[in-house]
């Protein structure tokens, strides 16, 4: 009986350990810049750490905003006061790229970049709608500058090539180059699909709704 016992026990022991087989848990954390493969074949696309290549160096300094009023966008003099007021209004953000990890990522091709302009703090897209165009005044580094809004209308696309073999005058193997977004709205509009989303006019204070940027490089 006793033997009969222990061996039920040792069956039962033995089920609990066939059936915790498979439950260890896989955590891959990226250390680098590019992954082609990982170990156990799980294959990855190419991922890169778009910070390390192209960034924005400083957020107060080279992002220009968007400013509104009641009556349109603001044009601001050399003094930073309203000069007069319009319904096409002006953002721009200086992107910075490191031209040497660029031409060393792209072998020293045109690499595909594109910058993602979202709307957070508002379920409301229609500032986003607005926008008309990008553009790049650096023909140097950047060509094919096209701007896109997605079907779902929570993000403006700006898609470009850039050139990294073109070297910058300072020889601190990095260049800066600003897109510029263009807002178009009309007067019977303007209030509702913009000013209204950033301002609460009835109880006077800003809703939150900001605008972000992302950037990627496409492989």
């Amino acid at each position: 009986m006793r033997i009969k016992s222990k061996l039920c026990i040792v069956a039962v022991f033995s089920c609990c350990a066939v059936m915790s087989m498979g439950f260890a848990n896989w955590v891959i954390t990226q250390q680098g810049p590019l992954y082609d493969s990982l170990a156990g074949g799980i294959e990855a696309e190419h991922v890169y750490f778009s910070d390390e290549y192209l960034f924005i160096a400083d957020e107060n300094k080279d992002v220009s905003p968007l400013v509104y009023t009641p009556d349109g966008f603001a044009l601001l003099d050399k003094e930073g006061k309203v000069s007069k007021t319009s319904y096409e209004g002006t953002m721009s953000v200086i992107i910075t790229a490191d031209l040497e990890k660029c031409a060393r990522l792209s072998g020293g091709e045109a690499l595909g970049i594109s910058v993602s302009l979202r709307l957070t703090g508002t379920e409301n897209f229609s500032p986003l709608a607005s926008v008309r165009g990008v553009s790049c005044a650096d023909r140097a580094h950047i060509s094919n500058v096209r701007g896109q809004l997605a079907e779902e209308g929570d993000v403006y696309w700006a898609s470009f090539s850039l050139d990294p073999s073109v070297g910058d005058s300072s020889g601190a193997g990095r260049a800066s180059f600003t897109l510029e977004y263009t807002f178009v709205s009309t007067q019977a509009d303007y209030t509702r699909d913009i000013y209204e989303v950033f301002y609460d006019s009835q109880n006077g204070q800003e809703r939150g709704a900001e605008f972000s940027f992302g950037i990627a490089i496409r492989s």
